[in-house]
């Protein structure tokens, strides 16, 4: 279940009943994004107007809580089905899925993306057998 509570504290409110991780806003607002399950699972989104939850029509189940975030014009995730690896991106306004770029590195089961507020790079991890390094993808539209 999600629920909110204003910053400065009180009571929680429940937002929905459906189980999700990773809840994510969109940019004006007016949406929750949210990864509805434990592993290998839809997004699922909240219209804040009316309270109308449903899947994310045309957006590939996410393998990991951490593999995806909302951009102001779609949702950049970690392709794990291809091979290698890839960033794609699911456009809101087509439901199309681009392949943005290939992640060359095998990486563990936990993923994570970070998109910058302008929206001109993804940070994402890597690890390897030596440890793990922070990899940066910058002017890749």
């Amino acid at each position: 279940m999600l629920y909110k509570v204003a910053p400065e504290g009180g009571t929680p409110e429940l937002v929905t009943s459906t189980h999700g991780y990773n809840v994510q806003e969109s940019r004006d607002g007016r949406v929750l994004y949210f990864f509805a399950g434990e592993w290998n699972a839809p997004i699922r989104v909240l219209d804040r107007a009316t309270g109308q939850e449903q899947p994310l029509k045309g957006m590939p189940n996410i393998v990991d809580t951490t593999d995806w975030v909302v951009g102001s014009k779609g949702i950049f995730y970690i392709n794990r089905t291809s091979t290698p690896a890839a960033v794609a991106f699911y456009e809101f306004s087509s439901a199309r899925v681009t392949r943005r770029f290939p992640i060359e590195k095998q990486f563990e089961h936990w993923g994570g993306l970070a998109l910058s507020p302008d929206e001109t790079w993804i940070a994402y991890s890597e690890s390897d057998t030596r440890g793990s390094d922070l990899m940066l993808a910058d002017g890749f539209r």
